[in-house]
């Protein structure tokens, strides 16, 4: 199966530089460690309860660049919610 060419820690990362929301800020309104987001930052595939966590602290869907790749939606990269 062909995955989209998405890498969606790198869309996490620019939304939060996007909004201008600092990492200590949101480690600590999802309870979670500075690393953890560093880390989520390289990855190309995150865990859909950690894709929704991070939806809602950030107020955008996250979701929205897979269904755009399945021809499901709009074409913009990530949409507030």
């Amino acid at each position: 199966m062909l995955q989209p060419d998405l890498h969606i820690g790198q869309i996490i990362r620019n939304e939060i530089h996007r909004q201008g929301i600092s990492i200590v800020e949101l480690s600590n309104q999802l309870h979670c460690s500075r690393q953890r987001l560093y880390d989520i930052f390289g990855r190309s595939v995150v865990d859909t309860q950690t894709l929704w966590q991070l939806s809602l602290a950030l107020h955008t869907d996250f979701f929205h660049p897979f269904s755009i790749a399945l021809g499901h939606a709009g074409d913009a990269p990530a949409r507030a919610i």
